[in-house]
């Protein structure tokens, strides 16, 4: 069975129990009916979290460092271990901006900034056989940022986003001596993409199982790729999303990158490989069409036939009543299977468990928020708890750490009850996917996607595209504000790019 922690970002004390706010309960022994916190710590500066193979600990991002927390007892999860200020004797050191960590076996990488800089960039790799004492063991420089990561089989695989061809890079980190592998791009499918702005198409996310590689392509869709071999990486099909040409015929990319359709932000399958789910991160962004742009929420797909995938069901977003950048933040973000059920993570939306045993027709089975305090960012469940992160936020109160909350049973009940958004979620296309051919030129256009009205909203909504973030880190939907990105899209990513060619 896998795992995963689902965590989150910036702000708080470190391993400042929550209890005090209400939240968790010291009786472990008793039957619990309800879904809602057992235990909560604060850590300064959490994002994403993976819980351990075991299960008994949860490694947490916190920007300037990681986090080893003891969950053995979910009422009471303790801090083991809390490095910070990595790599402070490097040049352009220390390591900063870290969103993301992950685990394999004993090793864990932990990777950053997420968003790009002068800063040092690349993987640091830790022995983490002994969570309370983690060992360095091992350091990959990159030229590139590192947003999110998977790790899988010993191979690292990076998002390398430069904004001119958006990579996955992998590197070899089963040993001490860390070296890139192999690198695919949406460029060796078909060149065309270069027509297309690049922070339309960024890999935002990765997922690796069994040799299958799921990318999260924000407005190029969820794509499909064979990493069995790391060294000869190939496409095999497109899940959804559109074509480089309707991409390249975008009169408006500020409102293209931040509402939906698309903005493909996480992917994750199950066990079996055969359920894919795809989360869109939006919001919206032009005041005159009806709060139409987002929440986005997470759709299913079968892809038992990963040549044919077919869409299944859509989960709707909890409802917010302003789903702009400096609104309220309900949209979906990470989220992962097990046993035939969908831990997800939606911000101030809170937390919800989904059972997706008839995957047609998922169905919530329990959810819990706080939006004044809580702002989810990762959700996952172990044989014995459900954890999840919550980062800082500069559009609320909300508090940085590690949640831990019972596995629901048919029998647990939710403490609270909320509206669902009433603004439908934009279909999402299922492109005429085919084996992708030799011929770049083969490749199959997609079909185009439909968006449905809405409904409104008492709030007035806020276009202004340098608004604070949900992350009191100073990131924005998906990468950034779309000013930010274009900023880095004509400089310091040209520059990276540059220098990446004068190596060669």
């Amino acid at each position: 069975m896998r795992r995963r922690t689902y965590l989150a970002t910036t702000g708080a004390l470190l391993a400042s129990p929550l209890v005090g706010g209400g939240y968790g309960s010291t009786d472990t022994a008793a039957q619990v009916e309800t879904f809602e916190p057992l235990g909560s710590i604060e850590i300064d500066g959490t994002h994403d979290a993976v819980a351990g193979p075991d299960g008994e600990t949860a490694y947490v991002a916190t920007l300037d460092g990681f986090a080893t927390v003891d969950i053995t007892d979910p009422a009471d999860p303790t801090v083991l271990a809390n490095p910070r200020g990595l790599l402070a004797d490097r040049e352009n050191g220390p390591l900063q901006g870290i969103y993301d960590v992950k685990i394999d076996g004993d090793r864990l990488a932990v990777a950053g900034p997420a968003n790009g800089g002068p800063e040092l960039t690349g993987v640091l790799l830790y022995d983490v056989a002994d969570p309370a004492s983690p060992e360095q063991v091992a350091f990959y420089e990159t030229d590139f940022p590192i947003h999110n990561m998977a790790f899988d089989d010993g191979v690292a695989y990076l998002t390398g986003n430069d904004f001119v061809e958006n990579e996955l890079v992998a590197v070899d980190c089963s040993d001490d001596d860390p070296q890139e592998v192999g690198r695919w791009s949406l460029l060796d499918y078909d060149d065309a993409w270069s027509d297309v702005e690049g922070y339309l198409w960024v890999i935002h996310d990765v997922y690796v199982q069994e040799g299958r590689a799921y990318i999260a392509h924000w407005d190029a869709g969820t794509w499909i790729v064979d990493v069995s071999d790391p060294s000869a990486m190939s496409a095999v099909s497109q899940v959804r999303g559109r074509s480089h040409g309707e991409l390249a015929s975008i009169s408006d990319p500020g409102s293209e990158y931040t509402e939906l359709p698309g903005n493909d932000h996480y992917v994750s399958v199950d066990e079996s490989a055969d359920l894919l789910a795809v989360g869109s991160e939006a919001w919206d962004y032009d005041p005159d069409d009806q709060y139409v742009g987002g929440p986005g929420g997470i759709e299913l797909y079968d892809i038992s036939t990963p040549t044919d995938p077919q869409q299944l069901a859509a989960i709707e977003p909890p409802r917010t009543p302003e789903p702009t950048t400096a609104g309220v933040w309900t949209t979906a973000h990470n989220f992962d299977f097990r046993n035939d059920r969908l831990y997800a993570s939606w911000y101030r939306g809170g937390v919800s468990v989904h059972d997706v045993s008839d995957s047609e027709t998922p169905a919530e089975m329990v959810f819990w928020e706080d939006r004044d305090r809580v702002s989810f960012f990762t959700a996952m469940a172990t044989d014995d708890c459900v954890i999840a992160s919550s980062i800082s936020s500069r559009n609320a109160d909300t508090t940085a750490g590690l949640f831990t909350f019972p596995i629901p049973t048919a029998e647990t009940e939710t403490v609270a009850t909320r509206p669902r958004t009433s603004t439908p979620t934009p279909e999402s296309p299922t492109p005429d996917t085919e084996t992708p051919a030799d011929d770049p030129s083969q490749t199959t256009e997609p079909a185009d996607r439909k968006t449905s009205p809405g409904d409104g909203s008492d709030a007035a909504p806020t276009t202004d595209d340098s608004t604070p973030s949900e992350s009191g880190s100073g990131s924005g939907p998906g990468f950034g504000t779309l000013s930010a990105l274009t900023g880095l899209a004509a400089g310091g990513w040209y520059a990276l790019r540059q220098r990446r060619e004068g190596d060669q």
